[in-house]
């Protein structure tokens, strides 16, 4: 159990199972390349655009259909830029409107140094907006600033829109990814009513961005800094580019087993490897499996207090899959 993955591999001695989950960790090069790619794009669109010499701590002030008024950054009102040409999301802002990120951090430069903000966010108030009132917003921006916007926007539909169709393609037969303006939508929990049940392993072929959007859908969403959503939809469509194929053979090898025929025995690889090693060798390669697709078993005794587990490691997990791929499972 204190073993990393990959001398658990050797242990086992299936040349096979160790070819699979050497593929898995050959998926670390196609993100780190995927990330670098998108990064390499964002500074030369941010020269291009000027935008380090930009106001980010600017306020402006609006005022919601319902009377209620708002301040937005320059990042929150690229994104709603970004939103208004996404036709899915219209519904949601004028219907459903949005609410602030709780996660957003703020910094502010003082004596030469940026020092984190620390404040409450109001997550209990949707603000909708209508068509007039987006007018208003977007109506804020220059034209350098649209312009980045819309290549940073193309950037998310066409290249890593066309990642993620390489492996709907292999996986499926068909390319989900076909938005010409996509740019991603979180609607805000709050304001949705959940059954209080256990959630089943998370995978990362069923990340949330694979998922079809409800047609009419008015859920508030969740406004965040543009660059943030941009960023961490990199990051997810680069995992999902490199690790969803060979997570997926690495499953099936894992759980094969041949048919019984012609007087010949069904067998199946769990099982051999249970005779060979116990059923901790198998818990071993079943937890891993769990740990890289980003998730953690829920024990249904406890399960309110794993959900959260889950979450925490699901989020350390995405932030960097060298981790549980290089130390034990356990960990």
């Amino acid at each position: 159990n204190n073993m990393k993955p990959v001398y658990a591999m050797e242990r086992i001695g299936s040349s096979t199972l160790t070819e699979v989950f050497n593929n898995v960790r050959a998926g670390e090069d196609t993100w780190a390349k995927d990330v670098s790619e998108a990064r390499e794009y964002y500074l030369e669109k941010s020269k291009k655009y000027g935008y380090d010499k930009w106001d980010f701590d600017k306020k402006y002030r609006f005022e919601s259909n319902s009377g209620i008024p708002f301040e937005l950054t320059l990042e929150q009102i690229l994104s709603l830029y970004a939103y208004s040409k996404r036709e899915q999301a219209a519904d949601h802002l004028r219907l459903g409107g949005f609410v602030f990120d709780s996660n957003i951090e703020t910094y502010k430069e003082k004596d030469g140094k940026k020092s984190l903000l620390k404040y409450k966010v109001n997550t209990a108030d949707a603000h909708q907006i209508t068509p007039e009132i987006m007018a208003d917003i977007i109506g804020k921006l220059s034209k350098e600033q649209a312009g980045f916007v819309d290549e940073m926007q193309d950037y998310l539909s066409t290249v890593m829109g066309a990642k993620g169709n390489e492996v709907t393609s292999k996986m499926y037969g068909v390319k989900l990814f076909k938005e010409k303006f996509y740019f991603p939508l979180k609607s805000a929990k709050q304001f949705m009513f959940e059954q209080n049940e256990v959630s089943g392993e998370v995978r990362i072929k069923n990340s949330g961005f694979t998922n079809k959007v409800v047609a009419n859908a008015n859920n508030p969403v969740i406004l965040s800094n543009f660059m943030d959503v941009w960023s961490g939809h990199v990051n997810d469509m680069s995992m999902y580019h490199a690790f969803t194929l060979p997570l997926e053979d690495f499953n099936r090898v894992f759980n094969y087993n041949s048919p019984k025929r012609d007087g010949v025995e069904s067998v199946s690889v769990k099982g051999t490897i249970q005779d060979a090693y116990s059923p901790a060798a198998v818990s071993y390669v079943e937890q891993l499996i769990t740990d890289l697709n980003g998730g953690a078993r829920t024990d249904p005794r406890t399960g309110f207090i794993n959900k959260a587990t889950a979450l925490h490691k699901k989020g350390a997990v995405l932030a960097s899959l060298s981790v549980v791929i290089q130390q034990p499972s356990a960990i």
